[in-house]
């Protein structure tokens, strides 16, 4: 396996300074996974952006060309900030296939949660949970249910903005693209310690499953815990699919009791004991929060500070070892195949940076007064869908007001014009 991957590494960074569709220059190797690998990339007006590239040996498959576009037409869909947008899409008949998506400047979730000693406060906890559910009520409202909601697949960007990353494998009813939205009877996609107890059994998911995954993800930044510790990725799914989740105040006893109840109530094994919409879940949110605050509790959701902006250094040419020169912000990796349970393991403990499921972004040019870091999203599961659960209504926009330090704006990369 790892000679493989190591195959694939090569041969992608071979591809460095190509020039793909007329006019997007590769630039910098940001991650390989097993259908594409992401590059920071020049449109040639000077536009910089990431590149997610199909692996050219995949490229004549029709149903993985359809799967790996469709990732772009559902990230889209969602309509809302915090979906990283693709902004073109390529096809061409040399079996070249790739989209284009914003640059990001800032972390991962699960990067800040390592530098915080595996537990973040619970008001920046507050402040990732607010905008997330926000985020998923525009989802479910377009019938969208993402189903690989973990800490590496949020973004903080340096201006306190949440992004949700990968919607690769997100389920969306939607004839009109045809057979890459066919269902796969029984498969289950996703990461086991955060996935429902029905995604574990490969049973039809709805809005509900990604309220529990949010639980989850919200179970572990606060406590550095999975809700299901287990030695094997194969023993947390069984745990997963037939083990209710303990109450959380057995293993947060110092955890306000009515925020516990909230995250009870999201934990819940039966769906139907879950809150009922996104829009139920964050309004619940807003009634602990506030609870909280008037018991002179500071629950008042803010970051302590942004990701920073790094001074990036030049890759020489050839340079094989510049890939282990790692910089600080984070593309997200998913190297499961092309169908199948993503098999990822427990999260790593801070100490073990080189086997992350977090890929750190290699260095791109030499103005560090200039340059930030960057970061992209990327899926590389091919997605499985089926029918959807009736649509929510627009989510209102009630939000929680998130707070960081003053800092100047974060630099953005936008494509100005296409051609």
């Amino acid at each position: 396996m790892a000679e493989a991957d190591d195959a694939l590494t090569s041969r992608a960074r071979a591809r460095l300074g190509r020039v793909l569709g007329g006019k997007w220059t590769l630039d910098a190797l940001l991650g390989v996974g097993a259908m594409a690998a992401v590059y920071a990339a020049t449109h040639r007006n000077g536009s910089r952006v990431a590149l997610k590239l199909l692996h050219p040996e995949l490229s004549t498959d029709e149903s993985l060309r359809a799967r790996f576009l469709r990732e772009g037409y559902v990230a889209n869909r969602v309509g809302h900030p915090a979906a990283v947008r693709v902004l073109d899409d390529h096809a061409g008949a040399d079996g070249v296939v790739f989209f284009v998506m914003d640059l990001l400047e800032g972390e991962t979730i699960e990067a800040r949660w390592l530098r915080s000693g595996r537990r973040l406060p619970l008001h920046e906890l507050i402040a990732v949970a607010d905008p997330l559910l926000d985020a998923l009520a525009a989802a479910h409202a377009q019938g969208i249910v993402h189903r690989d909601l973990k800490p590496e697949n949020l973004f903080l960007a340096i201006d306190g903005a949440l992004r949700v990353l990968d919607f690769g494998i997100a389920r969306l009813r939607d004839p009109s693209l045809g057979p890459a939205t066919a269902t796969l009877a029984g498969a289950a996609l996703g990461t086991p310690a955060f996935m429902s107890p029905e995604q574990a059994l490969g049973r039809e998911v709805d809005a509900r499953s990604d309220l529990f995954s949010v639980g989850a993800l919200a179970f572990t930044l606060l406590s550095g815990r999975h809700v299901h510790e287990r030695s094997t990725t194969n023993e947390q799914l069984v745990a997963a699919a037939t083990q209710p989740a303990s109450p959380v105040a057995a293993a947060l006893p110092e955890l306000d009791a009515a925020f516990a109840g909230w995250l009870d109530r999201a934990l819940a094994f039966d769906p139907d004991a879950r809150f009922a919409s996104a829009l139920e879940m964050r309004a619940a949110l807003h009634d602990v929060v506030a609870s909280l605050e008037r018991r002179g509790v500071d629950a008042r959701a803010r970051f302590d500070g942004m990701p920073a902006p790094l001074a990036v250094q030049p890759r020489p040419p050839g340079d094989a070892s510049a890939t282990r020169r790692w910089a600080a912000a984070a593309v997200v990796l998913v190297t499961a195949g092309a169908i199948g349970l993503a098999t990822r393991n427990a999260l790593p403990p801070p100490s073990a940076a080189t086997d992350s499921p977090v890929a750190r972004v290699p260095a791109l040019d030499a103005s560090p007064a200039s340059e930030p870091a960057v970061s992209a999203a990327m899926g590389e599961r091919a997605p499985t869908v089926a029918p959807s659960a009736s649509a929510e209504p627009p989510p209102a926009r009630r939000n929680l007001r998130v707070t960081a330090p003053p800092r100047r704006p974060p630099s953005r990369t936008w494509l100005d014009r296409r051609d």
